[in-house]
């Protein structure tokens, strides 16, 4: 914008505010007269309070519009996806209800490219590929997202035992260790490091005991 430009919109944005003030002005006095107008006589005083009103929305409107506009679009979008997202969780377990397991892998792969945070979807998306389909590499990358992005130790730790799961049903001891030792020093003050040290020792044992 030119130097000239600047300085008009400025003046504009100036006089703009002059104008606003001068209405509100206006406005607060005609509001009194209408309170102390009676019958036909405010039927016909209530459009003059009313015009400066509209005047007065349509100047807040020009100066603030952006500002005002931006939060709000923000707030629906964010309410929008609140809503959605439960919507969709239930028709892809209704299509899981009917045996379309594809078509509901579409609409957890589809909300997980919206929202890569997304626990839930990919939580129930593993489950399909590890109980359903028995597609274990899937399923863990699945358990690899859920581990990297969840912010709940309980999603963390639900995604490393069942990556110790898969390890076991491929009967990679090592690999279970290795997974395991993750939730012992991650998470060394709970209960579930304690599950795990002992699972750990018994793996030690089975390792031991096939050498």
């Amino acid at each position: 914008m030119s130097r000239d430009g600047k300085e008009k919109s400025k003046y504009l944005v100036f006089l703009e505010i002059v104008i606003l003030i001068v209405l509100i002005i206006i406005a607060l006095k005609l509001r009194i007269v209408v309170i102390n107008s009676t019958g036909y006589d405010a039927i016909y005083k209530v459009p003059l309070f009313v015009l400066p009103l509209l005047l007065i929305g349509y100047i807040i409107w020009e100066l603030f519009g952006d500002q005002i506009s931006a939060p709000i679009a923000s707030f629906l979008l964010q309410s929008g996806e609140r809503i959605s997202k439960p919507k969709n969780y239930s028709r892809a377990r209704a299509l899981l209800a009917q045996n379309k397991i594809e078509e509901a892998i579409k609409v957890y792969e589809r909300l997980i490219n919206k929202d890569k945070f997304d626990i839930t979807a990919y939580c129930e998306l593993a489950d399909i590929y590890h109980e359903k389909l028995k597609d274990y590499s899937a399923a863990f990358n699945c358990y690899e997202k859920i581990e990297q992005y969840a912010r709940e130790n309980t999603d963390i730790i639900f995604a490393i035992n069942r990556k110790v799961d898969i390890y076991l049903s491929n009967k990679d001891y090592p690999g279970a260790i290795k997974e395991l030792k993750k939730i012992t020093q991650k998470f060394p003050k709970i209960k579930d490091s304690a599950r795990a040290e002992e699972r750990i020792k018994k793996l030690q044992h089975l390792i031991n005991s096939a050498t």
